[in-house]
């Protein structure tokens, strides 16, 4: 198979009539010259995706990696067949994130990813601060159940008190 690159201005086409003794072009009496067209292959669109990144309430900002590599820190989508993208990939933070609350910060991807074939595009990624199921537990707090405001209901989890042996509330 020949491999044809995307060319914007196109690549010529001739087509001829195999039997020009019994044959003619449709829409014409007595056309059996060959004609000429051109065919245009343009480039496709290649995505290049910042994977998202989770990490708690109260833990270190995740440092991105200076190298990031594809399938762990970002993906491709888009490419054909067993074609590749060649260059490099940038990550970085688009703010400090915020690791006392929960919250998202972008994850912001460049890069000099290229393809003979393909417009690239870089898809930001973000990291996603949530608290941890511990953090959001219910606290059993004289004789009523409180949760800290900023959990959402799907980071909290039920407890409830028991008494022990010796008389004291216990969260179970």
């Amino acid at each position: 198979m020949i491999q044809t690159n995307a060319n914007e201005a196109g690549y010529p086409i001739i087509v001829s009539l195999k039997d020009k003794a019994n044959t003619k072009w449709a829409n014409s009496e007595d056309d059996t010259a060959d004609k000429t067209y051109r065919f245009v292959i343009r480039k496709a669109d290649a995505a290049v995706t910042a994977m998202d990144r989770n990490a708690h309430v109260g833990d270190t900002v995740p440092v991105l990696p200076t190298q990031p590599v594809k399938g762990t820190d970002y993906i491709v989508s888009g490419l054909f067949g067993d074609d590749i993208l060649t260059g490099t990939v940038l990550l970085d933070y688009a703010d400090t994130p915020d690791m006392n609350k929960p919250g998202e910060t972008a994850i912001r991807i460049t890069g000099t990813l290229t393809g003979e074939n393909y417009n690239v595009t870089y898809v930001p990624g973000k990291l996603i601060v949530t608290h941890s199921a511990a953090s959001c537990d219910h606290v059993w707090d004289s004789g009523k159940v409180t949760t800290p405001a900023t959990c959402t209901e799907k980071d909290r989890i039920q407890r409830r008190p028991e008494i022990t042996d010796n008389g004291q509330t216990e969260i179970k």
